[in-house]
């Protein structure tokens, strides 16, 4: 192998390494911590209690239209209370709000 050829395999190397970092979103938040936290759902049944779960937090948010947020309302919504089941999302809402007041907080995927 030249020079040349092992300059370019080490920049192929680094570059990859070197990627870029951005924050996670709230979704992949969920779904880092519910990682760490939790075991994966893997059994169909699991998953079904998850949604049945959702589907009646949901319902309830929408029967109570005057007791709830505006956001709980969201059709989006459900799909937040599946994407960080076992955990209800405002949880993890108030928890990274909290986080980010911090003077020295660092945001960072996973991170709160």
């Amino acid at each position: 192998m030249t020079a040349n050829q092992h300059i370019h395999q080490v920049i192929n190397v680094v570059g990859r390494v070197e990627s870029s970092w951005r924050p996670a979103s709230a979704e992949e938040g969920f779904e880092i911590v519910c990682r760490r936290l939790f075991t994966p759902l893997s059994d169909p049944a699991q998953f079904k209690d998850r949604d049945v779960v959702a589907r009646a937090f949901a319902d309830l948010y929408r029967s109570r239209q005057q007791e709830f947020p505006l956001k709980c309302r969201d059709s989006d919504y459900e799909q937040r209370l599946r994407a960080a089941y076992p955990i209800h999302p405002e949880i993890f809402d108030r928890c990274a709000h909290r986080y980010r007041e911090q003077p020295d907080a660092e945001i960072r995927p996973g991170g709160f």
